[in-house]
């Protein structure tokens, strides 16, 4: 196996926008270390309870722990971590089916407009 290579910008800016993309279902964040090797933050999940997550080349984990799982991405540690997580990207998900399913418009808008017109 080779080693991933990243710089401590990189790690940052991917721990930095992993819990963006997951803020939905966190109380708060905070990148709080970066290195070469390693970026952590602090963060309070939805039950209230905070932990420390580090990203570094092994993959994402929680610090706090005896037992230290590692995961491949942010969504699969927060999913171990918090019930609440789960309930909210399930959530999140079907709201965005839902767009999907049902997406609103300018242009659909018009088109009832026009109909009413007619």
């Amino acid at each position: 196996a080779t080693a991933i290579t990243m710089s401590s910008a990189h790690f940052a800016f991917e721990l930095a926008s992993a819990l963006k993309e997951n803020s939905f279902g966190l109380k708060e964040y905070q990148v709080t270390r970066e290195s070469q090797l390693e970026s952590t933050a602090t963060v309070v999940l939805l039950e209230g309870h905070t932990i420390t997550v580090s990203l570094s080349p092994r993959g994402f984990e929680v610090l706090d722990k005896e037992t230290r799982a590692v995961h491949e991405s942010l969504e699969q540690l927060l999913d171990s971590q918090s019930p609440a997580y789960r309930l909210a990207s399930q959530q999140a998900l079907f709201s965005r089916l839902d767009e999907f399913a049902n997406p609103r418009t300018d242009r659909d808008e018009r088109l009832a407009d026009s109909t009413v017109d007619d």
